[in-house]
Parts: structure tokens; sequence; C-alpha cells
């Protein structure tokens, strides 16, 4: 199956939601075969065990990792929490593939090695959920030999299509582990073995392996979601270009089985783009138009033009999965749809943002969700960097600060009372959130006590977000 959709139309929300999360989009587009005791039904996770800090298996046999943390947030922020999530841990990467190409899992991680090996598996990547530059570990000195002979774990795939692309003459010998792979570098036996950049300098604090290097490589080694999925993308920037293709499809006997166009376009409209596509293709396939905006205004002209279904901004995946679930008319047996009021986003262009946060994946969730709504982000890794940056930048230079409870050095309590405490009292005086995992009424009670203006809870309630910004800030839209 193929769509074509409007790669102009990824404003950073939605670029978050479509990279991170592009495997629940196509989860949300299925069917499901599963279903928890209690009816509703299940996204079934499969993930590496062994491979800390994204996953593993602990002792009691429950999922850890960034896995664990990162699919529930997901599923919150894109409106899917009536689904029950399973996991199931992997010891090797080709049987977690297996398991997602047969069925027995919904969706894998992590999965990495780049684009042409995966899809070549018949698996599909979601844009990174972490990007890191991919180290070498080596013994002695560093030189262009040194790369000319790689150990590879031969239960990591990854690994494997990860040397095959970026060191394609290097000699490769495989080795049980990551264990047997350092030793072999230890023992001379190999010159080196990658390491993703997240990993390597927790596995060499291990006194054995006290003798070997790292080398921080030029190339990223990306971990991703991955899916086995029955549709095939394709996307343009322009109205124009979308007729286009939909023709070469045509003609290719290769059609697009569903179309998303955004409404605005650089060229055409989205309206006047469905009307020109309806000519070539007729009625049998289904149009959704995607739009920040209140589509009843447009609806009779969109209907008439050929328009299927709308779809709203921020793309919520529940939301998009009940327009892909619906049985497509022909445009005469439609009936017309209730109008749904849809509110504008926030609008805080001018406005900069400090987020206090020292968790990477959080601080990529964030950060989208504010710069979706025009903020400039900057951000602080932890507490003391917070309030290292409020001195060393002039009154006025930030006009909000989030701030994570739970950081090192400095926890977000502390930082608050030390910024409140500047002798610059315009600095002082700047409004701060607290934002913790947890909601309790003590939580809230503490945040203010150490002058804080407001609390949020984790995962992120994007309403919630833009409510306290709006209280804080104002809104340049007004409202």
């Amino acid at each position: 199956m193929r769509f074509i959709s409007d790669k102009h139309c990824r404003t950073p929300l939605c670029r978050f939601f479509v990279l991170a999360c592009a495997v629940m989009f196509v989860i949300a587009s299925l069917p499901f075969a599963a279903l928890a005791d209690d009816g509703s039904e299940v996204v079934r996770v499969g993930y590496l065990e062994n491979y800390l800090p994204y996953s593993d298996t602990d002792k009691n046999g429950e999922v850890t990792g960034i896995v664990k943390d990162i699919v529930p947030d997901i599923m919150n922020a894109l409106g899917m929490q009536e689904y029950t999530v399973t996991y199931r841990g992997y010891k090797s990467y080709d049987d977690m593939i297996a398991a997602v190409c047969s069925g027995e899992v919904d969706v894998a991680f992590p999965v990495g090695g780049g684009l042409y090996y995966s899809e070549e598996n018949g698996i599909y990547l979601s844009n990174p959920v972490s990007s890191s530059p991919a180290e070498l570990v080596y013994k002695g000195e560093f030189s262009e030999k040194t790369t000319e002979h790689f150990a590879v774990n031969q239960n990591n795939r990854m690994q494997y299509y990860f040397v095959l692309t970026n060191y394609p003459d290097a000699e490769i010998t495989f080795y049980q582990s990551s264990e047997d792979c350092l030793a072999a570098v230890l023992a001379g036996k190999a010159d080196c073995v990658t390491l993703n950049g997240l990993r390597a300098n927790d596995i060499l604090r291990n006194k054995k392996y006290e003798g070997l290097s790292l080398y921080q490589t030029s190339y990223n080694d990306a971990r991703c979601f991955g899916v086995k999925i029955g549709m095939r993308p394709d996307w343009t920037n322009y109205g124009k270009e979308a007729v286009i293709r939909a023709k070469d499809a045509m003609d290719n006997a290769d059609e697009f089985k569903v179309y998303i166009i955004d409404w605005q376009m650089p060229d055409l409209n989205g309206i006047e783009t469905v009307r020109r596509i309806r000519k070539v293709i007729g009625d049998s396939v289904p149009i959704i138009i995607l739009t920040a905006y209140d589509w009843a205004d447009i609806e009779t002209e969109a209907r008439e033009a050929g328009v299927t279904a709308f779809c709203s901004k921020p793309l919520f995946m529940s939301e998009l999965r009940k327009v892909m679930e619906q049985p497509f008319m022909a445009a005469h047996d439609r009936k017309p749809e209730e109008k749904k009021e849809t509110e504008p986003l926030p609008d805080f262009s001018g406005k900069r943002v400090m987020l206090a946060e020292d968790n990477q994946l959080d601080q990529i969730l964030a950060e989208n969700i504010l710069k979706n709504v025009g903020l400039t982000v900057d951000i602080a890794n932890d507490g003391t960097e917070a309030v290292e940056k409020m001195i060393s930048e002039p009154a006025g230079y930030y006009d909000i600060i989030l701030m994570d409870i739970q950081m090192p050095e400095m926890d977000g309590y502390e930082a608050a009372r030390r910024i409140r405490a500047l002798d610059d009292k315009e600095k002082a005086g700047i409004p701060i959130v607290a934002v913790t995992a947890n909601a309790f009424d003590e939580d809230r009670q503490f945040a203010m006590e150490a002058g804080m203006n407001g609390h949020l809870a984790k995962p992120y309630d994007i309403p919630a977000i833009m409510k306290t910004l709006k209280e804080l800030l104002g809104d340049n839209n007004g409202s």
C-alpha cells in the first residue's frame, strides 16, 4: 500500500511525531489482532535484550531502559491512551526483526544500521529517536589501518550493517557477544569494534577494558523504531508535483491508495491540488486534507473538489487512525461530517524559554513541542547549568524557565531557589515552572515553596503546557 503526503506540512511538532513515532502512525492505521484482558487493543513492542541504555530485561523479567520510558510518552502524546502496551525481549537482533516480519510483535526497538539494509529486510524506520556519533574502540595508536579489521557481534545486525555502510572494504570477524568483540581487540585478533555513542563510555568503565581507547567517528549511529508495514510512503513539497506523481503512478499501474494533502502549500492550495488529482484518478481513492485551522469555511468547496475527510494539525495519531479506518464511499454517497471546532495553537514568537532537563529524550520531545508554538529554546542539562545561564545572560534574555525537578548536580528546587536569590531583581523574578513525573499535591506545594510559578507533570500534556504558557507569557494571537 502506498500513500502520498505533503512534506511541507510538517511543523516541528508534527515532524517529531512523524519522525520519532512514524511506527505509531503505521500501527494506528492497521487493524489489531491482539486484545488485552479488558478488551482494549494491544500494541506489542519487541526490544533487544542486553542493550542498555536502550533496552534490556531486568532481574524480575520486566522491560527496562529507554524503550520503557519513551513508548508510554509517545502513546500519551498521540492520544492513544486507550491502547495496552506489551513488551517482549529478544536476545538477538535477527530474532527481533523476524518477530516484526512474522507479526509476532507490531514494532521493534532499537533498530538501526541504515535505511538501505533495513528496507532490504522489509523493515521501515522511523526517524531517529536518538542519534549520536559512533565510537571506534581500539588498542594502541589510532591510524588508518585501525579500521581494516572489525570485530562484530553476530547477534547485533545493526553493528554489522553500520560497518558495511561506512567501512565497505574492511575485514569482518564475527564473535558471540560484545564482550567477545572487545576481548578480541584487546588480544590483537581484530583492530577495532564499533559501539553506539550512548553505550561506549558506560561499557568501557569496566576495568578489564583499561587497555582500550575510544575514537569518535564522523558517522552518526541512529536508533529508531522499526515496523513491517504494507504502506510505501512518498512525499512532495508542491501540489503540482503531487498531480504529476499521481499520473505517473496510474501510468505505471502502481497507484497510491490514499493521499494526505496539506491545505496550504507554496504553489497550489490543497483544494485545487485535490481537484486536479481527482481528474487523474477518479473517485475511488480517499484524499485527506490536513489543516491547522477550522475547516468549516472550506468544507463545502473541499467536498465538491473531491476531499474525502479532514484531519487537524497538530497530527494526533488516534484521529488519523479513525479517519483511515473509515469505509470511504463515493462522493455522492458521503454524508456530511459534523463541523469540528479547532482551537488554534498559541503563538509565542519572540519569546525565549530555558528548558532545564537532563534526559535527552525528554529534551527532544519538549523542544519540539515548544518550537512548534514559536518559542526559541535553550537547553540546560542540569540545575547548575540553569543557574549559570541565568547569571551569564542579560536580564530579559529568557522569558520563562521550564525546570525539571530530578536532575544531577543540582535539582530543580535548589536551582529555582538560587535564581530567586539573584541580586538582579528582573532575573530573580523570571517565571519558573516545575516539570516532574510526580503530580501529587505535595510536589506542587514543594514547587511553590521553592518560588516556582506553576507545575507540569510528565509525560508531557500538550494542552496543559499551552495553558500554563499562555497564563505566564500571554499569546501573540490574543486568545
